[in-house]
Protein backbone atom coordinates (compact mmCIF):
# COMPACT_ATOMS: atom_id res chain seq x y z
CA UNK A 1 0.00 0.00 0.00
CA UNK A 2 2.81 2.37 0.95
CA UNK A 3 4.47 1.63 -1.72
CA UNK A 4 1.74 2.43 -4.31
CA UNK A 5 0.65 5.45 -2.39
CA UNK A 6 4.97 6.94 -2.84
CA UNK A 7 4.35 5.99 -7.03
CA UNK A 8 0.76 8.08 -7.45
CA UNK A 9 2.60 10.66 -5.44
CA UNK A 10 5.87 11.05 -6.90
CA UNK A 11 3.53 11.60 -10.09
CA UNK A 12 1.92 14.69 -8.86
CA UNK A 13 3.17 18.44 -9.79
CA UNK A 14 5.72 19.83 -7.20
CA UNK A 15 6.10 23.45 -6.63
CA UNK A 16 9.86 25.45 -6.81
CA UNK A 17 12.31 22.92 -4.97
CA UNK A 18 13.31 24.68 -1.71
CA UNK A 19 9.50 23.89 -0.80
CA UNK A 20 9.44 20.88 -2.21
CA UNK A 21 12.33 19.66 -0.20
CA UNK A 22 10.70 20.70 2.98
CA UNK A 23 7.09 18.85 1.71
CA UNK A 24 8.89 15.98 1.07
CA UNK A 25 10.58 15.78 4.29
CA UNK A 26 7.22 16.14 5.90
CA UNK A 27 5.42 13.55 3.20
CA UNK A 28 8.31 11.26 3.51
CA UNK A 29 7.97 11.23 7.45
CA UNK A 30 3.90 10.81 7.06
CA UNK A 31 4.23 8.18 5.17
CA UNK A 32 6.52 6.23 7.56
CA UNK A 33 4.09 6.64 9.96
CA UNK A 34 1.11 5.97 7.91
CA UNK A 35 2.93 2.64 7.48
CA UNK A 36 3.53 1.88 11.16
CA UNK A 37 -0.17 2.57 12.31
CA UNK A 38 -1.91 1.40 9.38
CA UNK A 39 -0.34 -1.65 9.56
CA UNK A 40 -0.98 -2.53 13.27
CA UNK A 41 -3.46 -5.32 14.91
CA UNK A 42 -4.06 -3.63 18.11
CA UNK A 43 -6.48 -0.63 17.76
CA UNK A 44 -5.02 1.12 20.77
CA UNK A 45 -1.70 3.04 20.52
CA UNK A 46 -0.35 3.67 24.38
CA UNK A 47 1.35 7.14 24.66
CA UNK A 48 4.97 5.80 25.12
CA UNK A 49 8.60 6.64 22.96
CA UNK A 50 8.73 2.88 22.79
CA UNK A 51 4.69 2.41 20.50
CA UNK A 52 5.24 6.50 19.25
CA UNK A 53 8.19 7.19 18.50
CA UNK A 54 7.34 10.31 15.98
CA UNK A 55 4.14 11.39 17.86
CA UNK A 56 4.06 13.98 20.80
CA UNK A 57 1.03 14.39 22.79
CA UNK A 58 0.36 17.50 24.28
CA UNK A 59 -2.68 18.42 26.98
CA UNK A 60 -5.76 20.47 24.90
CA UNK A 61 -7.02 21.28 28.29
CA UNK A 62 -3.98 22.36 30.26
CA UNK A 63 -5.11 19.60 33.10
CA UNK A 64 -2.68 16.80 32.82
CA UNK A 65 0.39 15.68 33.72
CA UNK A 66 1.15 15.05 29.75
CA UNK A 67 5.16 16.71 28.91
CA UNK A 68 4.91 20.09 27.63
CA UNK A 69 7.39 21.29 25.63
CA UNK A 70 7.54 25.46 26.29
CA UNK A 71 7.24 25.93 22.32
CA UNK A 72 3.98 24.13 20.84
CA UNK A 73 2.25 26.18 18.28
CA UNK A 74 -1.37 26.36 17.83
CA UNK A 75 -3.62 26.33 14.93
CA UNK A 76 -7.11 26.74 16.19
CA UNK A 77 -9.06 29.19 18.92
CA UNK A 78 -11.68 27.92 20.36
CA UNK A 79 -15.06 29.77 20.87
CA UNK A 80 -14.95 30.92 24.00
CA UNK A 81 -18.20 30.29 26.28
CA UNK A 82 -19.07 33.64 26.38
CA UNK A 83 -18.93 34.10 22.89
CA UNK A 84 -20.86 30.92 21.90
CA UNK A 85 -24.48 32.42 24.54
CA UNK A 86 -23.29 36.05 22.50
CA UNK A 87 -25.09 33.42 19.50
CA UNK A 88 -28.51 32.52 21.50
CA UNK A 89 -30.69 30.18 19.77
CA UNK A 90 -33.53 31.41 17.78
CA UNK A 91 -36.56 30.42 19.94
CA UNK A 92 -38.92 32.16 16.74
CA UNK A 93 -37.60 29.64 14.11
CA UNK A 94 -39.98 26.40 14.46
CA UNK A 95 -37.62 24.17 12.40
CA UNK A 96 -34.26 25.13 14.99
CA UNK A 97 -36.63 24.63 18.18
CA UNK A 98 -37.96 21.24 17.03
CA UNK A 99 -34.43 20.42 16.68
CA UNK A 100 -33.40 21.38 19.66
CA UNK A 101 -36.23 19.92 21.52
CA UNK A 102 -35.43 16.93 19.74
CA UNK A 103 -31.56 17.29 20.41
CA UNK A 104 -32.05 18.12 24.79
CA UNK A 105 -34.26 14.87 24.94
CA UNK A 106 -31.66 12.74 22.50
CA UNK A 107 -28.79 13.77 24.84
CA UNK A 108 -30.49 13.39 28.00
CA UNK A 109 -32.05 10.13 27.19
CA UNK A 110 -28.75 8.76 25.28
CA UNK A 111 -28.61 5.28 26.96
CA UNK A 112 -32.35 4.81 25.91
CA UNK A 113 -32.10 6.01 22.58
CA UNK A 114 -28.98 3.78 21.60
CA UNK A 115 -30.01 0.64 24.02
CA UNK A 116 -29.57 -1.97 21.21
CA UNK A 117 -27.83 -0.16 18.41
CA UNK A 118 -23.85 -1.50 17.38
CA UNK A 119 -21.19 1.12 19.37
CA UNK A 120 -20.35 2.03 15.66
CA UNK A 121 -23.68 3.32 15.28
CA UNK A 122 -24.38 4.63 17.99
CA UNK A 123 -20.64 6.80 17.75
CA UNK A 124 -22.42 7.89 14.01
CA UNK A 125 -25.32 9.15 15.38
CA UNK A 126 -23.61 11.38 18.25
CA UNK A 127 -21.66 12.94 15.32
CA UNK A 128 -24.77 13.54 13.33
CA UNK A 129 -26.10 15.41 16.66
CA UNK A 130 -23.30 17.27 16.63
CA UNK A 131 -23.38 18.70 12.84
CA UNK A 132 -26.55 19.21 12.94
CA UNK A 133 -26.33 21.57 16.28
CA UNK A 134 -23.37 23.07 14.26
CA UNK A 135 -24.65 23.67 10.03
CA UNK A 136 -28.16 23.64 10.97
CA UNK A 137 -29.42 25.96 14.31
CA UNK A 138 -30.38 29.07 13.95
CA UNK A 139 -28.63 31.45 15.91
CA UNK A 140 -29.27 35.28 16.58
CA UNK A 141 -26.71 38.29 16.19
CA UNK A 142 -26.28 41.00 18.34
CA UNK A 143 -27.55 42.93 15.43
CA UNK A 144 -30.56 40.43 14.67
CA UNK A 145 -28.98 38.51 11.82
CA UNK A 146 -29.81 34.88 11.58
CA UNK A 147 -26.80 32.49 11.46
CA UNK A 148 -25.42 29.61 12.22
CA UNK A 149 -21.94 28.54 14.22
CA UNK A 150 -20.16 27.09 11.15
CA UNK A 151 -21.22 30.66 9.52
CA UNK A 152 -19.74 32.77 11.55
CA UNK A 153 -17.11 30.65 12.45
CA UNK A 154 -15.53 30.56 8.81
CA UNK A 155 -15.85 27.02 8.24
CA UNK A 156 -17.42 24.71 5.37
CA UNK A 157 -18.74 21.78 4.95
CA UNK A 158 -16.41 19.66 2.70
CA UNK A 159 -17.02 16.03 0.96
CA UNK A 160 -14.06 13.90 1.69
CA UNK A 161 -13.48 14.25 -2.33
CA UNK A 162 -12.67 18.07 -1.65
CA UNK A 163 -8.86 17.48 -1.20
CA UNK A 164 -9.79 15.80 1.97
CA UNK A 165 -9.10 12.19 1.20
CA UNK A 166 -7.47 10.84 -1.66
CA UNK A 167 -9.57 8.02 -2.91
CA UNK A 168 -6.37 5.77 -2.10
CA UNK A 169 -7.22 5.99 1.29
CA UNK A 170 -11.00 5.29 1.43
CA UNK A 171 -10.60 1.51 1.85
CA UNK A 172 -8.79 2.97 5.54
CA UNK A 173 -10.96 5.90 6.37
CA UNK A 174 -14.05 5.02 5.26
CA UNK A 175 -14.60 1.66 4.57
CA UNK A 176 -13.77 0.47 7.32
CA UNK A 177 -15.70 -1.63 9.90
CA UNK A 178 -14.27 -0.16 12.41
CA UNK A 179 -14.28 3.18 12.24
CA UNK A 180 -14.89 5.51 9.81
CA UNK A 181 -14.66 9.19 9.08
CA UNK A 182 -18.11 10.64 8.83
CA UNK A 183 -18.07 14.58 8.78
CA UNK A 184 -15.74 17.01 7.53
CA UNK A 185 -15.47 20.83 6.99
CA UNK A 186 -12.83 23.07 5.49
CA UNK A 187 -11.94 26.62 5.83
CA UNK A 188 -13.97 29.13 3.56
CA UNK A 189 -10.75 30.27 1.53
CA UNK A 190 -9.28 26.72 2.11
CA UNK A 191 -6.54 27.85 -0.48
CA UNK A 192 -5.31 30.53 2.12
CA UNK A 193 -6.39 28.46 5.80
CA UNK A 194 -5.54 24.49 4.76
CA UNK A 195 -7.39 23.56 8.37
CA UNK A 196 -9.33 21.03 8.21
CA UNK A 197 -12.55 19.19 10.72
CA UNK A 198 -13.17 16.16 11.14
CA UNK A 199 -15.70 14.03 12.90
CA UNK A 200 -14.89 10.37 13.35
CA UNK A 201 -17.32 6.97 14.62
CA UNK A 202 -15.42 4.28 16.57
CA UNK A 203 -16.58 0.59 17.57
CA UNK A 204 -14.06 1.06 20.22
CA UNK A 205 -14.32 2.46 23.51
CA UNK A 206 -11.21 4.79 23.85
CA UNK A 207 -9.42 5.95 27.44
CA UNK A 208 -7.08 8.58 28.59
CA UNK A 209 -3.71 6.63 27.80
CA UNK A 210 -3.73 6.08 24.73
CA UNK A 211 -4.82 6.99 21.26
CA UNK A 212 -7.15 4.96 18.52
CA UNK A 213 -5.50 3.77 15.39
CA UNK A 214 -8.20 5.15 13.35
CA UNK A 215 -7.35 8.90 14.83
CA UNK A 216 -3.66 9.25 13.37
CA UNK A 217 -4.75 7.51 9.97
CA UNK A 218 -7.38 10.04 9.58
CA UNK A 219 -4.79 12.71 10.55
CA UNK A 220 -2.43 11.22 8.39
CA UNK A 221 -4.55 11.06 5.54
CA UNK A 222 -5.91 14.48 5.80
CA UNK A 223 -2.23 15.55 5.77
CA UNK A 224 -0.66 13.48 2.89
CA UNK A 225 -3.81 14.62 0.67
CA UNK A 226 -3.30 17.53 0.78
CA UNK A 227 0.41 18.71 1.04
CA UNK A 228 0.13 16.24 -2.32
CA UNK A 229 -2.30 18.93 -3.78
CA UNK A 230 -1.01 21.20 -6.12
CA UNK A 231 -4.10 23.24 -4.52
CA UNK A 232 -2.01 23.42 -0.93
CA UNK A 233 1.58 23.89 -2.58
CA UNK A 234 1.75 27.03 -0.79
CA UNK A 235 1.78 25.52 2.52
CA UNK A 236 3.66 23.01 4.52
CA UNK A 237 2.04 22.72 7.79
CA UNK A 238 -1.78 21.12 7.61
CA UNK A 239 -3.69 21.39 11.31
CA UNK A 240 -6.41 19.39 11.44
CA UNK A 241 -9.11 18.48 14.03
CA UNK A 242 -10.82 15.75 14.83
CA UNK A 243 -13.81 15.38 16.98
CA UNK A 244 -13.72 11.57 17.95
CA UNK A 245 -17.04 9.48 19.20
CA UNK A 246 -16.77 6.00 20.27
CA UNK A 247 -18.12 3.19 22.23
CA UNK A 248 -20.11 3.86 25.66
CA UNK A 249 -20.91 7.39 24.70
CA UNK A 250 -17.46 9.07 25.09
CA UNK A 251 -16.30 11.48 22.57
CA UNK A 252 -12.99 13.56 22.95
CA UNK A 253 -11.01 16.33 20.63
CA UNK A 254 -7.90 15.64 19.11
CA UNK A 255 -5.84 18.84 16.98
CA UNK A 256 -3.06 18.44 14.91
CA UNK A 257 0.08 19.58 13.03
CA UNK A 258 3.33 18.03 11.79
CA UNK A 259 6.53 19.87 10.93
CA UNK A 260 10.06 19.05 11.52
CA UNK A 261 9.65 17.79 14.86
CA UNK A 262 7.29 15.10 13.66
CA UNK A 263 3.34 14.87 14.78
CA UNK A 264 2.22 17.03 17.44
CA UNK A 265 -1.14 16.64 18.90
CA UNK A 266 -3.45 18.31 21.19
CA UNK A 267 -5.28 15.78 23.04
CA UNK A 268 -8.57 16.28 25.87
CA UNK A 269 -9.28 13.83 28.00
CA UNK A 270 -12.05 11.55 27.52
CA UNK A 271 -15.87 13.26 27.29
CA UNK A 272 -19.05 11.21 28.38
CA UNK A 273 -22.41 11.89 26.65
CA UNK A 274 -24.35 9.77 28.54
CA UNK A 275 -27.59 11.13 30.75
CA UNK A 276 -27.00 14.32 32.34
CA UNK A 277 -23.64 14.40 30.79
CA UNK A 278 -24.31 14.47 27.31
CA UNK A 279 -26.05 18.27 26.97
CA UNK A 280 -22.98 19.58 28.81
CA UNK A 281 -20.27 17.88 26.51
CA UNK A 282 -21.87 18.52 23.32
CA UNK A 283 -22.34 22.85 24.16
CA UNK A 284 -17.84 21.72 24.84
CA UNK A 285 -17.51 20.27 22.02
CA UNK A 286 -19.51 23.00 19.45
CA UNK A 287 -17.33 25.61 21.57
CA UNK A 288 -14.00 23.29 19.40
CA UNK A 289 -16.07 23.26 16.20
CA UNK A 290 -16.57 27.30 16.47
CA UNK A 291 -12.89 27.70 16.56
CA UNK A 292 -10.88 30.17 14.71
CA UNK A 293 -8.46 28.70 11.97
CA UNK A 294 -4.97 30.38 12.90
CA UNK A 295 -1.47 30.15 12.95
CA UNK A 296 1.68 30.35 9.85
CA UNK A 297 0.67 27.15 8.03
CA UNK A 298 2.96 28.57 4.69
CA UNK A 299 6.63 29.00 4.49
CA UNK A 300 7.90 31.81 5.32
CA UNK A 301 11.53 31.89 5.49
CA UNK A 302 14.05 28.88 4.43
CA UNK A 303 17.67 28.77 5.04
CA UNK A 304 20.05 26.95 2.78
CA UNK A 305 23.40 26.17 2.97
CA UNK A 306 26.32 27.13 0.13
CA UNK A 307 26.41 24.83 -2.27
CA UNK A 308 28.15 21.12 -1.35
CA UNK A 309 27.35 21.68 2.53
CA UNK A 310 23.62 19.63 3.49
CA UNK A 311 20.70 21.46 3.02
CA UNK A 312 19.30 22.89 6.59
CA UNK A 313 15.80 23.98 5.73
CA UNK A 314 14.18 25.28 8.84
CA UNK A 315 10.11 26.38 8.75
CA UNK A 316 9.34 29.58 10.39
CA UNK A 317 6.13 29.75 12.23
CA UNK A 318 4.88 32.56 13.66
CA UNK A 319 3.57 33.13 17.44
CA UNK A 320 0.15 32.00 17.78
CA UNK A 321 -2.35 34.61 19.07
CA UNK A 322 -3.38 34.15 22.96
CA UNK A 323 -5.96 32.17 23.67
CA UNK A 324 -8.40 33.50 26.16
CA UNK A 325 -8.48 30.73 29.60
CA UNK A 326 -5.73 29.10 27.71
CA UNK A 327 -2.47 28.73 29.70
CA UNK A 328 0.46 30.63 29.67
CA UNK A 329 2.82 28.79 27.15
CA UNK A 330 4.60 30.61 24.79
CA UNK A 331 4.05 29.42 20.98
CA UNK A 332 6.87 28.53 18.55
CA UNK A 333 8.92 30.77 16.81
CA UNK A 334 10.64 28.17 15.27
CA UNK A 335 10.45 24.62 14.50
CA UNK A 336 13.52 23.01 14.24
CA UNK A 337 14.76 19.27 12.89
CA UNK A 338 14.28 17.32 16.16
CA UNK A 339 11.71 14.15 17.16
CA UNK A 340 10.77 14.77 20.30
CA UNK A 341 8.89 12.28 22.68
CA UNK A 342 6.57 11.24 24.63
CA UNK A 343 6.59 10.78 28.08
CA UNK A 344 4.90 7.95 29.63
CA UNK A 345 1.30 9.60 30.06
CA UNK A 346 -0.06 6.29 32.39
CA UNK A 347 -0.51 8.30 35.64
CA UNK A 348 -2.63 10.67 34.18
CA UNK A 349 -5.91 10.26 35.95
CA UNK A 350 -9.06 9.29 33.33
CA UNK A 351 -12.16 11.61 33.43
CA UNK A 352 -15.41 9.92 32.48
CA UNK A 353 -17.70 12.57 33.34
CA UNK A 354 -18.01 15.86 32.43
CA UNK A 355 -18.57 17.75 35.47
CA UNK A 356 -15.55 19.91 35.74
CA UNK A 357 -15.57 20.77 32.26
CA UNK A 358 -14.08 24.44 31.77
Amino acid sequence: MAKLLRKVASSWNLDDSAKRDKRDTYVKGLYELWEQVSTRKDPYLTLSPSDLPRIKCVDLLGESTFHEESSVPGFFRKMTHKKLRDYPINENNEETMGWHRRSKAFWSQTEKIYQGLRPIKQAAMMCGAMRLAFNAYKRTTSDGRQVTLRQVSGWKEADFADEIFHSLFDDEVLHSKHWYARDAWQSGKPQKQPHVMLTLAHEYEGNDSSLLCGEILAILATMLTRLESDFFKDHNIIPVMVLSFMADLKGRVLQAYFADDGLVIYKSRIFSFKEEAGEKSAELFLGYMGSEMIGATAVKRLHHSIPGDEATAVTEVSPAPAVQGASSTPAVQEVHLACPVVQDASSTPAVQDSSSLP
